[in-house]
């Protein structure tokens, strides 16, 4: 089953998620949309927002994380959908998200 184009799914809730930094090293979101059994990985993360818990992706698409992270049902989206866990550079926290993509510092105080 395809993903649904930007336009027709602006917005996705994921649970059971995690944060991977792929082989082109750009983090991404690992989950399963809510209301579903499939598994998702995002484009890119260009935004996350730490208060809310939500990211923008280089898609355009915003995804929300519900609940705490579940990297054990990560792993196994990525494994399913990749075909091995060598995709995976490392597992970043939010927090460490935040930071990752976060713009750069001006130098003003």
């Amino acid at each position: 089953m395809a993903v649904k184009s930007v336009s027709e799914e602006p917005q996705v809730k994921l649970i059971s998620w995690g944060v991977v930094v792929d082989g082109w090293s750009e983090p991404r979101l690992v989950g399963t949309p809510l209301g579903t059994t499939r598994g998702r990985i995002s484009s890119a993360v260009q935004y996350f927002n730490l208060d809310t818990m939500t990211a923008v992706t280089a898609s355009g698409r915003t995804y929300r994380l519900i609940g705490p992270a579940d990297y054990f049902s990560a792993v196994a989206i990525v494994i399913a959908m990749r075909g091995m866990s060598e995709h995976i550079k490392a597992w970043m926290t939010v927090e460490d998200l935040a930071l990752a993509v976060a713009p750069p510092s001006r130098g003003m105080n």
